[in-house]
C-alpha cells in the first residue's frame, strides 16, 4: 500500500512541477498573463508552488540537492509573507501582471527589475530540474496521467476564458476593466 500511495504520489507532484515549470514560462515570457488584482489576490498559489517544491523535494531527490529547494522555499516564504506589502513583493507582482505592460511605455523589460528576472528564472530553473527528476523515474502511465492533468489545469486556469487571463495587448474589454488604470512600479 505504502509503494502505491508513493506512485500516486509521484504521478501528482510530476504534474504539479511541470505546471509549476510551465506556467512560470507563460508568465515569464508573456504569453499568458493575468491583471494585478487577480494575481494579488492568487497569493495562495505560491504557498501550493512552495509546498510542492518542498514534498517533492523530501520524497523524491536525493538529500545532496535539498538546498535548492531550501532556497527557494526561502524564496517563496519571503513572497507570501510580505504579499504586496513591501516594494519588492509589489515589483514582482507588477511584473508579473498584465499591467507590467503599461508602464515605461509599453516595455516590460527594465534593468531596474534584474531581481525580478533573476528570482523568476531561478524558480523556473528549479521547477524544470524537479520536473525533468521526477521524469526520470516516472512510468509512460505516470507521464500520461501527469500531461492529462496538465492539459485539464491549463483549461480550467490560464486558457479559460471565463477567467481573466489574457495574452497582453489582446485582452478582452471585461479584462481591461480589471487592469489598474494608473500603475507604476514603486
Amino acid at each position: 500500500m505504502q509503494a502505491f500511495l508513493l506512485e500516486v504520489a509521484r504521478t501528482v507532484f510530476l504534474a504539479t512541477e511541470t505546471y509549476n515549470f510551465l506556467a512560470h514560462f507563460i508568465i515569464f515570457a508573456g504569453i499568458r498573463m493575468v491583471p494585478r488584482k487577480d494575481l494579488v489576490r492568487s497569493w495562495l498559489y505560491f504557498v501550493q508552488d512552495t509546498g510542492s517544491v518542498t514534498l517533492t523535494t523530501l520524497l523524491f531527490v536525493p538529500y545532496r540537492f535539498w538546498w535548492i529547494s531550501a532556497l527557494q522555499l526561502i524564496q517563496h516564504f519571503g513572497l507570501v509573507v510580505a504579499w504586496d506589502k513591501t516594494k519588492p513583493c509589489k515589483q514582482v507582482i507588477t511584473w508579473s501582471s498584465l499591467e507590467s505592460y503599461k508602464i515605461n511605455d509599453g516595455k516590460r523589460w527594465s534593468a531596474f527589475l534584474w531581481d525580478s528576472y533573476l528570482g523568476t528564472l531561478f524558480d523556473i530553473g528549479v521547477h524544470l530540474w524537479l520536473s525533468i527528476h521526477m521524469l526520470q523515474t516516472a512510468s509512460v502511465l505516470q507521464m500520461a496521467l501527469a500531461v492529462l492533468m496538465n492539459m485539464a489545469t491549463f483549461r480550467t486556469t490560464m486558457f479559460n476564458p471565463r477567467r481573466s487571463w489574457a495574452r497582453p495587448g489582446a485582452e478582452p474589454e471585461w479584462v481591461k476593466k480589471r487592469m489598474t488604470a494608473d500603475i507604476k512600479y514603486d
